[in-house]
């Protein structure tokens, strides 16, 4: 995520501001698309180890790693069948 911020940053100060834009929304679409991926596997993992599913919300709630229930940002997990 840093590489694509630097890579946007030094494109948009030089001679092509258009591909300095175009990389922060691709790093920043990546990005998200990462955590809507991974997040859900990361709670099977944590609920198969034996984490108790309402601690564990508040913890990553407070760590901002996960959106609070119900809110639209959250509803943008992908779910997978089997994990």
């Amino acid at each position: 995520m840093l590489g694509g911020s630097a890579a946007a940053y030094f494109l948009a100060e030089s001679a092509f501001p258009l591909a300095g834009i175009v990389v922060a929304v691709l790093g920043w679409l990546s990005a998200w698309l990462w955590w809507s991926w991974f997040i859900p596997q990361w709670r099977t993992w944590a609920h198969s180890r034996g984490a108790d599913p309402e601690v564990l919300q508040a913890l990553g709630e407070e760590a901002n790693l996960i959106w609070p229930k119900g809110s639209f940002f959250e509803r943008t997990e992908i779910h997978r069948d089997g994990l």
